[in-house]
């Protein structure tokens, strides 16, 4: 696929079977397109004005091919099944499977002991059965428990950790600018800006933060965290010692879980200064509220800022 012929059609004999996509450098005579049932779901998704995405169910499956493991289970030896390994903390699914349960069927495709079904003549990994529902519908599934199967509805949902993990196109950042500290959640493109190796360069409690702690300690993690992303300077905030690339963790006593929780905090209390909190070594620093106050509309305006929030 040449540079330029992406999003034009593919055709094949008299028919269109999908939308070019893209090449890959150094392979020949080869290229992807997305086909009809991606297209399809994407346009039924769209009916209602909102793109939602495809549907997660928050679960990882893993293989179930030791004999030993499934006798011990009382799993018959037919090559079927394979074990819920966990189930994410903010998963649609929760209350509903259970670790270690074994998916049997999804969707009416039997699950092998490889975690595949076959689709469309294909071995395929099992999500690809929950991928061609939309999010809010419930996809039916025949789960072993305990010695005996049962069928359950499992609603499918997004998967928010996946979306702040994953690049985000044609969607404006996020931000909150208040004596001159900007906020913005943590994500991946924040840590990015921390140069090519951002893996390596950025801070280690970032990195941690958005890819670790909702599995190791999801009863610590955040439904957003919230970081200082910068300073923009200013007399009212010349003394901090704090200028960016930091995760707050609170603000005036108020615990910050997303980004509306730093406005909230900011316009709450009446003590003369604002107390900002820090992780991970619980830095603090203080801001006198009338001189923010005073002073946001003029950093607003010198740093050609249209307005102090994008939510």
């Amino acid at each position: 696929i040449n540079p330029g012929n992406s999003g034009g059609p593919v055709i094949q004999e008299d028919a269109v079977v999908g939308v070019a996509f893209q090449g890959m450098p150094g392979l020949e005579n080869t290229g992807f397109f997305i086909p009809p049932p991606i297209i399809q779901h994407f346009l039924k998704d769209i009916d209602d004005g909102r793109y939602d995405g495809f549907p997660l169910a928050g679960i990882r499956v893993t293989p179930l091919q030791n004999p030993a493991h499934r006798a011990f289970l009382k799993l018959a030896e037919n090559g079927s099944g394979a074990r819920i390994d966990s189930i994410m903390p903010m998963s649609s699914a929760k209350g509903i499977l259970e670790e270690d349960d074994v998916l049997l069927k999804v969707a009416g495709y039997e699950v092998g002991s490889d975690a595949t079904i076959l689709y469309d003549g294909n071995r395929l990994h099992m999500t690809a059965a929950l991928q061609g529902a939309q999010v809010g519908e419930k996809v039916e599934m025949e789960v072993w428990r305990a010695g005996a199967s049962r069928t359950v509805q499992v609603p499918m949902g997004t998967n928010d950790t996946e979306r702040v993990l994953s690049n985000q196109y044609d969607v404006p950042p996020r931000y909150f600018v208040y004596g001159g500290l900007v906020f913005t959640p943590l994500s991946v493109d924040y840590l990015k800006t921390f140069g090519r190796n951002w893996t390596d360069s950025a801070n280690a409690e970032l990195v941690y933060e958005l890819y670790y702690r909702r599995t190791e300690h999801p009863e610590n993690s955040r439904p957003e965290a919230v970081i200082l992303a910068t300073t923009l300077s200013h007399p009212v905030n010349a003394n901090l010692k704090v200028q960016g690339r930091t995760l707050v963790n609170r603000i005036n006593g108020r615990p910050i879980n997303r980004l509306e929780d730093v406005i909230a905090a900011f316009g709450s209390g009446t003590n003369q200064q604002h107390v900002i909190e820090f992780l991970p070594n619980n830095g603090i620093e203080c801001l006198s509220r009338p001189e923010a106050d005073r002073a946001n509309p003029e950093i607003l305006k010198s740093y050609g800022i249209a307005k102090d929030r994008r939510l």
